[in-house]
């Protein structure tokens, strides 16, 4: 199950809670989210990182 919302670090930088718009599967089969954060969209690898708590419980 894709999660709503997930702790990463796109840039490598400080950790944040994005919101998973879309999913990709590279051909070497690695799962990529593309996050929203602010209004600005990053491709992060999903292994790296973890579910955050959904806006809506």
């Amino acid at each position: 199950m894709i999660p709503q919302r997930v702790r990463c670090s796109p840039l490598h930088r400080e950790e944040r809670i994005a919101d998973v718009v879309d999913t990709i599967l590279r051909a070497d089969g690695e799962l990529l989210y593309r996050v929203d954060i602010d209004g600005h969209h990053y491709r992060v690898l999903a292994a790296e990182t973890t579910p955050a708590r959904p806006l809506h419980d």
